[in-house]
Parts: structure tokens; C-alpha cells; sequence
């Protein structure tokens, strides 16, 4: 279980996928991911050939700091859907060009990749 300690959803997920990349970089390959499972961490299923691992990050720490009625628990969940798949990169240069947090779930519109807003509305309608 890997700790994820930062002080808002845009640097949990930049550190989240510090180590997300170095098992990329290994040819490692993301499978499933589950963002806030148990309402606090974040799984990941990796495959290497035949080879499988899951990686667990522990969110406890960062969610204490979000506000939950600004959207921001909404945002670390999409967010973390994105860091497993192909629009990873973009995703990640989307939130380093942000000068503060993002905040509410309008923002999530404007990350590259559809798969963003389509995850953003299948949560808004099961939620």
C-alpha cells in the first residue's frame, strides 16, 4: 500500500502517477482501476507478459483535507479513472498547467479525452 499524503486532488494524482510511470516505463500495462474503493484508495491491475500485481494507494490522508461539498472528492475520482488509460499523458500535462486546484466538476469537461466526461456523467447519474 502506497501512501498518498499531499495537500489537494491535483498533487495526489501527479504523485499517483509518479509511481503509476515507473511500472510503465518497465512495459508494465494498466488493467482495471478502482478510484476510492472502500471511500479511500485507489487500486490499480497491472499485467507484464504473464506476470500481474495490483498497485493500492491510500488516499485517507489528502481526502481529509478536501472539501467534499466543493466536488473535489469528484475530481480525484475521475481523475484517477484517467491515470489508467491511454489519455494518462494528457491528463497529467492538463493538471500541471493548472495554477490552483481544480474545483467543482465543470473543469472536468475541458481534460483531453472523452473518456473523462463520460465518466464524469455515468458518476452524476448513479449518484
Amino acid at each position: 500500500m502506497i501512501e498518498i499524503n499531499e495537500a489537494n486532488s491535483n498533487q495526489a494524482m501527479l504523485k499517483t502517477y509518479e509511481h503509476l510511470k515507473r511500472y510503465k516505463d518497465e512495459g508494465w500495462k494498466t488493467g482495471k482501476a478502482f478510484a476510492l474503493m472502500d471511500g479511500w484508495k485507489n487500486v490499480y491491475h497491472l499485467k507484464r507478459g504473464s506476470e500481474e500485481m495490483v498497485l493500492e494507494f491510500d488516499l485517507r490522508k489528502t481526502l481529509a483535507r478536501l472539501p467534499e461539498q466543493r466536488g473535489d472528492h469528484m475530481i480525484l475520482t475521475v481523475m484517477s479513472c484517467a491515470l489508467a488509460t491511454d489519455a494518462a499523458e494528457d491528463t497529467v500535462r492538463f493538471i500541471k498547467r493548472q495554477e490552483t486546484p481544480l474545483r467543482g466538476c465543470a473543469p472536468l469537461l475541458l481534460i483531453p479525452g472523452g473518456i473523462l466526461a463520460a465518466a464524469f456523467f455515468v458518476h452524476y447519474i448513479l449518484a
